[in-house]
C-alpha cells in the first residue's frame, strides 16, 4: 500500500511500519502506554520483509532457551544476531537500519530481565534446558 512516488523507497516504507508496528505494541495508547516487549511484532515484520532470515533467527532462539533457559535472553541474543546478518550479508540500507534498530529495541525492552539475568534472579524455564539436561544424563551414564 506504500505510495510508490514517496521520498522513501517501497521497502523502506515497510520496514518503517514493522518498527512502529513494534513500539506501537510495546506502548500502546488505548492500554495506558504498557504492552508487551515486541519481539513477536519484530517477527512478524520480518516474515513479511525478510523471510529467510526467521529459520536462522528461530535457530539461534532454540540453541539459547535450551542451553541457558532464559527466554528474554534468547530473544535479545536473536536480535543482536539479526543485526549481525544484516551487517554480514551487506544488506542494504532499510534493511540493515532496521536490522540495528531491532536489536537496541529489544535490548531496551528486555533491560529489565538483563539486569535480573546479572543480578543472579532471572525466571529460568528448567523444562526447556534441553542441552543441560542432556549433558547432565551423558555425564552420569559416563560415570
Amino acid at each position: 500500500l506504500a505510495p510508490l512516488d514517496a521520498p522513501l523507497s517501497v521497502t523502506a516504507l515497510g520496514y518503517l511500519a514493522a518498527a512502529a508496528a513494534a513500539v506501537g505494541h510495546v506502548w500502546p495508547v488505548w492500554h495506558g502506554f504498557r504492552g508487551g516487549k515486541g519481539a513477536a511484532t519484530l517477527v512478524g515484520g520480518l516474515l513479511i520483509l525478510w523471510p529467510w532470515i526467521i529459520p536462522v533467527l528461530l535457530l539461534a532462539w532454540i540453541l539459547v532457551l535450551t542451553g541457558t533457559g532464559y527466554v528474554g535472553l534468547a530473544t535479545v541474543v536473536s536480535g543482536v544476531g539479526l543485526a549481525l546478518l544484516a551487517w554480514v550479508t551487506d544488506a542494504e540500507v532499510p534493511r540493515l537500519a532496521f536490522a540495528v534498530f531491532a536489536a537496541l529495541f529489544l535490548l531496551f525492552t528486555h533491560r529489565a530481565n538483563l539486569q535480573r539475568l546479572r543480578a543472579g534472579n532471572e525466571s529460568r524455564f528448567e523444562r526447556a534446558r534441553l542441552l543441560h539436561r542432556l549433558y547432565r544424563h551423558h555425564r552420569r551414564c559416563a560415570i
